[in-house]
């Protein structure tokens, strides 16, 4: 079972980023399948594949985690503006990445018991 969770940071009604997870958890709780997009880091919504490869067949563990962010991250391609520098929406999606995967994975795990 996966679950979609989104987040996103905003400052004075503009998005500063916002990432949005789909992850599906194994009956050994391990993440079977992972999808990351993130919005307001470039100039079109993005994908992070490699972040998604990253977190398949792993535990849900703080390094984990902290890796998989860190590569979704790395795709991202934000500017800075009027809004938010570089830097800071590059933060921000870091943390949100985190707060949307690990909401889909407990979401996703409550209810994978249920199916038998």
């Amino acid at each position: 079972m996966g679950v979609l969770t989104a987040k996103s940071g905003r400052a004075r009604g503009f998005t500063i980023a916002g990432a949005a997870a789909h992850v599906s958890v194994a009956k050994d709780n391990t993440v079977c399948g992972c999808r990351i997009a993130m919005t307001a880091v470039g100039s079109k919504p993005l994908m992070a594949p490699e972040a998604e490869r990253a977190f398949v067949g792993k535990m849900f563990e703080a390094s984990v985690l902290d890796k998989v962010a860190s590569l979704a991250v790395e795709a991202s391609k934000p500017r800075t503006d009027v809004t938010a520098s570089e830097t800071y929406r590059c933060q921000v999606l870091g943390i949100l990445v985190k707060d949307a995967l690990e909401a889909s994975y407990k979401r996703a795990g409550m209810g994978k018991d249920e199916k038998s």
